[in-house]
């Protein structure tokens, strides 16, 4: 049985449609894992965004825990810093792309501890118990707590 070779024009023509295909394959698998990061990375930092302003938004609400001596307030600005506190823990609790992070760096449990500091300026005190949660005190440990949330964003961002 005699066989036949083929050409050598058809054997590199049969080559290069496999190659084109297999390399066509490659490309989109590249492509679409890369747009994959992309979307990912657009998500968390839109994330990032929208938890930094909302949470700057909350902890100036919760300065209203702290009215000025002598002062008592009554109506809705007695319940102002409430809201703030409801809203803090609705934006770090409602987190998708970057809720894992937000546990690593334990902000649910730095929040809280700001929001325990804040309410425990509207308890009674004893007649004789000196020092109390003032607003200086709770801006400064605010300031730190957001410097913690933009540490926290840059490593998860990698910037």
């Amino acid at each position: 049985m005699a066989t036949t070779q083929l050409p050598l024009w058809v054997s590199l023509l049969s080559s290069l449609g496999i190659a084109s295909i297999v390399s066509t394959a490659i490309s989109i698998f590249f492509t679409s894992r890369q747009q994959r990061k992309n979307w990912l990375s657009d998500n968390k930092k839109q994330e990032w965004r929208e938890l930094i302003n909302t949470l700057h938004e909350a902890l100036g609400y919760m300065e209203g825990a702290f009215p000025p001596p002598n002062i008592r307030v009554h109506g809705p600005e007695a319940t102002s810093y409430q809201s703030g506190i409801r809203m803090g823990y609705r934006v770090i609790e409602n987190r998708i792309f970057i809720a894992a992070s937000l546990q690593a760096e334990q902000l649910r449990d730095k929040f809280e501890e700001l929001v325990k500091y804040a309410v425990s300026a509207t308890c009674p005190r004893e007649p004789n118990q000196r020092g109390c949660p003032t607003v200086t005190a709770f801006v400064i440990k605010v300031r730190v707590f957001e410097g913690e949330v933009m540490s926290a964003a840059k490593r998860d961002l990698e910037i």
